[in-house]
């Protein structure tokens, strides 16, 4: 077993999942919840933390309280070896999809933002070569990295969104009334899709001290989160208002430039971009962490940091190759990805803890 002092804690597991689902916050939210939710979005925002803290708690029991390793070792004394493995497979199909996806869209926002007329495949290399870097080494120091840019993303969104207040209009996020209320349930769908990530992250259980305090850490960050995601709602949506977010690719960073206030003061935008990048990185690596570690478990290899390497050279094919521009990545992420990841979320998670009390295994 891992000594204490090699795990991170279940804090910085925690921060590293909110800063990683910030990222996906930003894009999904004021397009794909607001389709649904309308003014209304922001609504949605808070009552999706209710079935996100249960998958939480159906996690931590489906870990029995926290004592199994990792999500591994609960699929293999919930479900037996052979099964688990199957299940394990799965997960490991749907994390190299997941990686592949947001390695292209963080290399199509790059250049679209940065540098139009540089190669797409310029912005993967170099993304690959950061991830390949940190990586390759141990989690702790990328849990220390993102622990240091956690309280900056919520100073930074908080902020942004108190400063935006003047520029928010109140027609853009209300009337909301009690006829509003399936169009608010359905806002909820496409933000489950974004904060069902937790189940891939927990296949690195085994580098995470105290799994018993779960739970009730994993409360406290996901109420962070819904700080962020109500922020960056009516930031993005109260200035511009929903129609207009959902014709653009990056509302919210338009939604900066419609603030008064962002007018006067220079290089806001470009703070941003920073922090948006590093929301992007932080999921990319936590994301190559959970794919190696699947593979190891899976054909039980001894050593992690060896597959770094063939995961992200299969990781690179794949990303030139899965779409041909960024509307392409947004199509999937609005339809079948959002059915996907809600079904290994939330329904996969749900029937492994059904069989699990079931045969007994769990409390």
């Amino acid at each position: 077993m891992d000594k204490v002092e090699d795990k991170i804690s279940i804090r910085q597991f925690f921060i590293i999942y909110v800063i990683g689902v910030s990222a996906s916050i930003i894009r999904i939210l004021p397009i794909y919840s607001s389709f649904f939710a309308k003014e209304a979005t922001w609504i949605s925002a808070i009552v999706a933390v209710i079935p996100v803290c249960i998958l939480i708690y159906i996690l931590y029991k489906i870990m029995r309280n926290g004592k199994d390793e990792s999500l591994a070792d609960s699929f293999e004394n919930i479900l037996g070896k052979p099964i688990a493995k199957i299940f394990m497979t799965m997960y490991l199909i749907l994390s190299i999809i997941l990686l592949t996806f947001r390695i292209r869209y963080f290399a199509e926002k790059c250049m679209t933002a940065l540098f139009t007329n540089v190669q797409i495949e310029f912005f993967v290399i170099s993304i690959l070569f950061v991830v390949y870097l940190i990586a390759k080494k141990n989690i702790q120091g990328f849990a220390r990295f993102s622990e240091f840019m956690w309280i900056p993303l919520i100073v930074f969104t908080v902020g942004v969104f108190l400063i935006s207040i003047p520029d928010i209009k109140i027609s853009n996020i209300y009337p909301v009334t009690i006829y509003d209320t399936k169009n608010i349930l359905m806002g909820v769908l496409p933000i489950i899709s974004v904060f069902v990530y937790i189940p891939c992250m927990l296949f690195l259980g085994d580098k995470v001290s105290k799994k018993e305090e779960m739970f009730k850490v994993g409360k406290k960050y996901m109420l962070m989160a819904v700080i962020i995601a109500v922020s960056i709602i009516f930031t993005t949506i109260g200035v511009l208002g929903y129609n207009l977010s959902q014709d653009m690719i990056q509302p919210y960073f338009s939604s900066l430039k419609n603030i008064e206030l962002f007018t006067v003061i220079e290089r806001v935008e470009a703070l941003a971009i920073t922090f948006w990048l590093v929301t992007d990185i932080v999921l990319i690596i936590t994301s190559v962490y959970v794919v190696t570690t699947l593979i190891k478990k899976i054909f039980n290899l001894p050593n992690r940091s060896n597959l770094v390497s063939p995961t992200l050279f299969l990781v690179y094919v794949l990303s030139i190759f899965i779409a041909s521009n960024i509307f392409e990545i947004e199509d999937y992420s609005r339809g079948l990805g959002a059915i996907i990841y809600i079904a290994f979320g939330t329904i996969l998670p749900i029937i492994i803890y059904l069989i699990g009390k079931l045969r007994k295994v769990i409390d």
